[in-house]
């Protein structure tokens, strides 16, 4: 019985075998989505992230691209990059004028 890296990527995965996703992903036969799933699962989020965004290009197939930018979608919720900035204005001529 053969089994595809597929279905190994999905068992060690389901099963959370981190030794058999490690051996899969240096192995470099899975498609770019179960890299990304595998890296997360091993804790290389920033590197999972960094991953499916450089492969929203065109030359792979819509539904892959899909589920790419879902995949970098959920860590940059989960893990935001960048500064968040606010803008409050208070008027301050109230606050010191004599009564």
């Amino acid at each position: 019985m053969v089994i595809s890296d597929f279905e190994q990527v999905e068992e060690a995965l389901r099963s959370f075998n981190l030794n058999e996703l490690q051996r899969l992903l240096v192995s470099q036969r899975l498609p770019k989505e179960q890299q990304v799933a595998a890296l997360k699962a091993l804790n290389y989020r920033h590197r999972a992230s960094a991953l499916a965004l450089s492969e929203l290009g065109d030359e792979h197939s819509a539904v892959s691209r899909d589920q790419l930018r879902r995949q970098a979608l959920e860590e940059l919720k989960a893990y935001p990059q960048g500064a968040q900035l606010g803008w409050q204005q208070r008027d301050l001529v109230e606050r010191f004028t004599p009564a």
